[in-house]
């Protein structure tokens, strides 16, 4: 009689593979049951990641076009101003920063921050939270760095 369940199979390397039997041993787990919940943690981890996103976007106080990104927020800019040296100076960043932005680039917090001063749509400045909103819909696969490291 069966339970419903399916059989999942992988591959470890020989290291990796005593590793987790030491460890299953050491605990007084089964390695069925350690790899189930290793599973579990790791299932439960991505929908946690994936509802944050989806709540932050929820909560930014305008929806985000799906053409809109922060590149072409910067090229609507340029056309306005003239120059990149413009953008970059009233921002407070590099020119060949702001380059790489408008070229594509993932922006990190800090860049966004300095960039919701200088960026506007219908003549309104666009906020941070809608910025990272933007970002984080351009780039659904990495997470927002807090940190000034570019990623």
């Amino acid at each position: 009689m069966t339970d419903g369940r399916k059989e999942i199979r992988c591959r470890l390397a020989p290291a990796e593979k005593l590793d987790f039997e030491l460890t299953c041993l050491g605990l007084g787990k089964s390695q069925n049951d350690a790899a189930r919940e290793a599973i579990l943690e790791y299932v439960a981890r991505h929908k946690s990641l994936v509802d944050e996103r989806i709540r932050r976007v929820e909560t930014t106080d305008v929806a985000v076009s799906n053409n809109e990104t922060i590149a072409s927020l910067l090229h609507e800019e340029k056309n306005r101003r003239g120059t990149w040296r413009r953008i970059a100076t009233d921002a407070g960043m590099p020119t060949p920063r702001v380059r790489q932005l408008a070229a594509g680039e993932h922006p990190t917090n800090e860049e966004l921050v300095a960039l919701s001063s200088v960026l506007t749509r219908d003549a309104q400045p666009i906020s941070t939270s809608q910025l990272k909103a933007i970002r984080d819909c351009t780039f659904p696969n990495q997470m927002p760095s807090n940190t000034s490291q570019r990623t």
